[in-house]
């Protein structure tokens, strides 16, 4: 049988490992989020207000011009 000191070493190791992993997993995830919202447009004013449900852009031909 093995020593209690030598479980609870393995044990602090595992623990440690896997809570290293976790905390890495943790910051991808946040940083792939992050990246997510910086890409995603505006909503604008009106909010979800314009969206009909159709995912289709068409271009009106009207352009616009800044003032």
């Amino acid at each position: 049988m093995h020593d209690t000191k030598e479980r609870l070493s393995l044990l602090w190791i595992f623990a440690l490992l896997n809570y290293l992993y976790a905390d890495v997993v943790a910051l991808f995830a946040i940083c792939r989020l992050a990246k997510f919202i910086r890409a995603s447009p505006s909503m604008g004013s009106d909010g979800f207000g314009g969206l009909d449900g159709d995912t289709h852009r068409y271009d009106s031909g009207v352009e616009t011009a800044s003032i």
